[in-house]
């Protein structure tokens, strides 16, 4: 009872209560977002509907739970046929994707996990928010007002179910909860190298980029926890972690190699703009569209910059100001020792850490809206290197939380001798104003209405080739494709009577241009098989919008049309 009266007055909240405060918090905002519908694991209609990157996604999910197992183990061998594509190139979640395939026997015939994991995302954002917080105040009503900028982060609202995997925000925040927790904790070796193992795995079979965002977080905390020891156990302590989870990718499949057409030009296009954290690209209710647009590739700019705070935040931060100055001259006798605490060679290198991580979300071209500063001269093994991860400004999201919670701990601390009501009263306004700014924003409103049109179907012309090839041609054991198709849609479609009935593909939808090449030589073979008459049409279903092709081969094979492709059926009866 005592406890109840000290959590009323905002001094007391356990872990547990913060950790629950905030994911009630992160669960109102999906339900008033999405819904509910799309964490129902058995209804697959509303991604189809959908179509476009999330239906990408279930299908390579779908395709590798039929698959047989092979290694490595998270190969889905029934796509990209005959090679196989490893889901992590169908950025199928391939922790989940694994999981849930040796839990295949027990599951529904037909079962999603996009919708549970964009829920769980948002429950975990806003608990683990709440698990920061509580390190800096037992203050419950400022741990809830504080979790709810972390839920309204719009990078996470905009990949809602496109990008599914990158809704994982959670994974950084989680780092960076286990870095304030052991900060001032003695951690034993293997009780580090556990965790932070775990969290590495975990991060890279979600999605590969989230892994060098905890790889820099953990270098902080080797800095911060290290004490002197013997050599060996500070290159087991930093190594091991990141060794196994590259194991741990690469017995997913994800270290398969590409020949993925990679520009140079990506690391300017897809990479952080210096006014990235103060230009809404449409996420704010009070601005019209972009403040700082770059024009400078004929109108096309990626969303990758996006890295908006929230005018809420941004208003915040003069104030912060105001107060560490007025604090600092109050007590000016102070700063000598202040800045010679923070001086040390543990803070100075975690800055240094984060300044490698910003240089690495700007690319290659630093540019002011669409202003060129300069380029960076790198080497090409490094240009190459970094081209893997090249929406390079991701790279930024662990220090875009970093700045939300320094400008939230200033804030507590200001008041830290103040009555519980008075930080909650002074945190209000800014957290209306962060709120009004970004629900209502014409991003948010877009992506709600986004959702929501999942209720219906789009393609007509669609449908009548599902069901085309449902009815005729579910007795083949591989769907190949002579022509590659023209935009994702068109393997969406195919995928769903290929699923339906147990059949491969040959031809996909694959990040990095995964197996591309292959797969035109292998369709090219193909090609040339029914040009020389050893096709096998017993087992092989042959598609193709090539109206030449057609025209060729028509008078020795039946062909059939069906809206703008072709299927060659075989040897023509009447010859």
């Amino acid at each position: 009872m005592e406890n109840v009266k000290r959590v009323f007055k905002g001094k007391y909240s356990s872990p547990a209560m913060a950790f629950g405060v905030g994911a009630i918090l992160g669960i109102l905002f999906f339900a008033t977002m999405f819904g509910f519908s799309v964490v129902n694991p058995v209804n697959v209609q509303w991604i189809l509907n959908l179509g476009g990157d999330l239906a990408q996604h279930y299908f390579g999910w779908a395709f590798f739970r039929d698959a047989d197992w092979t290694f490595p183990f998270g190969v889905a061998t029934n796509l990209a046929y005959p090679y196989g594509v490893p889901v992590t190139f169908m950025d199928s979640i391939p922790l989940l994707a694994i999981v849930f395939k040796i839990l295949s026997p027990i599951l529904p015939e037909t079962f999603q996990y996009l919708g549970i994991f964009t829920f769980v995302s948002f429950t975990l954002q806003g608990g683990i928010a709440g698990l920061i917080i509580s390190r800096f105040t037992k203050n419950i009503y400022i741990i809830a007002l504080c979790s709810l900028f972390f839920i309204l982060t719009p990078m996470i609202v905009m990949r809602s179910f496109v990008h599914t995997a990158l809704t994982a925000h959670w994974i950084i925040l989680l780092a960076i909860y286990i870095l304030l927790l052991y900060k001032s904790k003695p951690v034993t070796l293997w009780r580090g190298l556990w965790v932070w193992t775990s969290l590495m795995v975990a991060a890279v079979l979600i999605h590969p980029y989230f892994l060098p965002m905890v790889m820099a977080l953990f270098a902080i905390f080797i800095i911060q926890t290290y004490r002197r020891e013997s050599w060996w156990k500070t290159v087991v302590r930093a190594l091991s972690p990141v060794g196994i989870a590259v194991l741990a990718f690469g017995l997913a499949g994800g270290l398969a190699s590409t020949d993925g057409a990679l520009n140079k030009v990506d690391l300017d296009l897809y990479s952080l703009n210096i006014v990235s954290l103060v230009d809404p690209m449409g996420a704010s209710a009070f601005s019209e569209g972009e403040l700082f647009r770059d024009d400078r590739f004929g109108g096309f700019e990626s969303n990758e910059k996006l890295n908006y705070l929230g005018l809420g935040l941004m208003l915040l931060i003069p104030v912060v100001f105001y107060i560490v100055l007025n604090t600092s001259v109050a007590a000016g006798h102070r700063i000598k020792k202040v800045v010679k605490r923070w001086a040390s060679w543990r803070n100075i290198s975690s800055i240094i850490v984060l300044v490698g991580l910003g240089i690495f979300s700007l690319g290659t071209t630093i540019k002011l809206s669409n202003h060129v500063l300069f380029t960076l001269p790198v080497p090409d093994v490094v240009e190459s290197l970094w081209l893997t991860f090249r929406s390079s400004a991701r790279m930024f999201w662990p220090i875009y939380y970093l700045i939300i919670i320094s400008l939230l701990v200033f804030v507590i601390r200001a008041f830290k001798r103040a009555p519980y009501w008075a930080p909650v009263i002074f945190i209000i306004p800014f957290l209306v104003i962060q709120f009004t700014d970004l629900r209502l924003s014409d991003q948010f409103r877009a992506k709600k209405a986004y959702v929501a049109s999942a209720r219906v179907a789009h393609s007509e012309a669609g449908k009548s080739i599902i069901v085309g090839i449902k009815d005729r041609y579910c007795n083949k054991d591989h769907m190949i494709s002579l022509s590659p198709y023209g935009y994702l849609e068109e393997f969406i479609i195919f995928a769903q009577p290929a699923l339906a009935c147990g059949m491969t593909m040959s031809e996909g939808y694959y990040s990095h241009g995964y197996k591309l090449k292959e797969v035109r030589e292998f369709a090219a073979g193909e090609k040339q098989k029914i040009i020389d008459g050893t096709a096998d049409f017993s087992k092989n279903l042959y598609l193709t919008t090539d109206g030449e092709f057609v025209s060729e081969i028509e008078g020795r094979y039946a062909v059939e049309r069906l809206e703008n492709w072709f299927i060659v059926k075989g040897v023509r009866d009447d010859i």
